[in-house]
């Protein structure tokens, strides 16, 4: 599940466009969208689609942010830092998974 952090030079490996990439970010978004409607929100029946605006429409608290960002950390084995969170990384689906991606290049 987790990609090569160490992709060598010349590799697509991050760009988005890259079907590696897309595929990557498909499942992070599924991840994400399974854990929101499930532990979160605990409706498995909801369907989020990746840009609605999760914090702003309701659909995530703050303390809920807070759990979704623990499971981010242990889940991807990323390290998401205080100033990360944000509604800029954390308002869509797609934004989620954007930062996910950013810390799995790391």
């Amino acid at each position: 599940m987790l990609p090569n952090k160490g992709a060598q030079a010349g590799s697509t490996e991050g760009i988005t466009n890259s079907p590696k990439a897309t595929n990557r970010s498909s499942e992070v978004i599924s991840v994400v969208r399974g854990y929101i409607a499930r532990d979160l929100l605990q409706r498995i029946d909801l369907k989020l689609n990746d840009t609605v605006r999760l914090i702003e429409e309701g659909f995530l608290t703050s303390l809920q942010t807070v759990d979704l960002v623990m499971f981010l950390q242990h889940h991807f084995q990323v390290e998401i830092d205080p100033e990360e969170v944000n509604e800029d990384n954390f308002g869509t689906l797609a934004s989620i998974a954007a930062l996910v991606e950013s810390k799995l290049d790391e």
